[in-house]
């Protein structure tokens, strides 16, 4: 028995050599879900929805899948916003199933959709209105800067330091009036 445990012992310590040799890799095999709502949204949309996007990038010339690209990055400014070469270095790698591009991908794809990001909001707004309807009637916006960030108080809003800590209130603007009866702050906000 003891020859046999020797045996054993020297035929692992043979494999461990070998196993010194094996590097570990450049890309983390950590993957990020973060943005699966994100995704089962823009998947109920339908594949009309990513066939008007590719119609509308077609002067784009890209050699790679638009709607997929557009989706990808949207994926990653939700999971962790931040620049474009932080999404490409940082971000893009670790989302679960996203295709890799380039940074230069990446920066001509991004300039591409500045030029024409209205065409890309009108189609993201046609399918998501056939998809799950609209309610015109109520306008929902984030009014935290209108809660701590105003000049003057009524019931609806209270003077106070803004998330960053700031006395002085900056410049804000939504699309529906603070003072529309249909708005207003349903909660009280961050309060850090």
């Amino acid at each position: 028995p003891i020859a046999w445990a020797k045996g054993q012992i020297d035929g692992l310590n043979e494999g461990l050599g070998a196993r010194k040799d094996a590097q570990i890799g450049d890309s983390s095999t950590s993957k990020n879900a973060g943005y699966f709502l994100a995704k089962a949204m823009f998947d109920a949309l339908g594949k009309g929805f990513c066939r008007d996007l590719d119609i509308v990038a077609r002067p784009h010339r890209a050699q790679y899948d638009f709607a997929a690209f557009l989706k990808t990055l949207t994926y990653a400014q939700i999971v962790e916003p931040g620049s474009k070469l932080k999404a490409f270095r940082d971000v893009i790698p670790n989302l679960y199933g996203a295709e890799p591009y380039s940074y230069d991908q990446i920066l001509d794809g991004v300039n591409f959709i500045g030029r024409d990001f209205h065409k890309y909001v009108e189609v993201l707004n046609h399918h998501i209105g056939k998809a799950y309807g609209r309610r015109l009637g109520v306008g929902y916006f984030d009014c935290t800067n209108y809660y701590f960030e105003i000049d003057g108080e009524d019931e609806w809003r209270r003077k106070g330091p803004s998330k960053e800590g700031r006395h002085d209130p900056p410049w804000t603007w939504s699309s529906t009036p603070a003072t529309s009866p249909r708005s207003r702050c349903s909660g009280e906000g961050s309060r850090t």
